[in-house]
């Protein structure tokens, strides 16, 4: 069991979990509100300002979380093409980045990718969203 934070998001209307780290809400709460910019866990909105303006802390509960490898091996049942940034710059050329989204061209043939992407312990992976042309 991990403690966690429960938290409800006000602009997207979702709930989810942060992981403490062993720190207590209060703790919690100077850290979020020292941070300038943020994507949303739960609704993939990027802000300018910080979580506190948006989010609102629930308790503090012990709850099962999945381990990396978990999330990863979910990530990639839900997305045919899943890759690090390694192996994402291998096959495609960064175009650049638009409102969180990963703009790419694919080295092989061409075509326009788009990805997003989400960080696995240490490790940020991308996934494809779409790809044109």
């Amino acid at each position: 069991m991990t403690a966690v934070i429960e938290v409800y998001c006000k602009k997207c209307n979702e709930n989810f979990t942060l992981i403490t780290k062993g720190k207590n809400r209060e703790q919690i709460e100077e850290i979020l509100q020292k941070q300038n910019g943020f994507e949303c866990t739960a609704g993939n909105h990027v802000e300018l300002d910080n979580p506190m303006n948006y989010w609102v802390l629930g308790k503090i509960i012990d709850k099962e979380v999945p381990s990396d490898l978990e999330k990863l091996q979910d990530l990639k049942n839900s997305y045919s093409e899943v890759y690090t940034t390694s192996e994402l710059q291998e096959k495609y050329k960064v175009s650049g980045f638009s409102f969180g989204t990963c703009i790419c061209e694919n080295k092989s043939n061409g075509k326009k990718a788009y990805f997003d992407f989400t960080r696995i312990g240490n490790d940020r992976f991308y996934y494809k969203l779409s790809e044109v042309g």
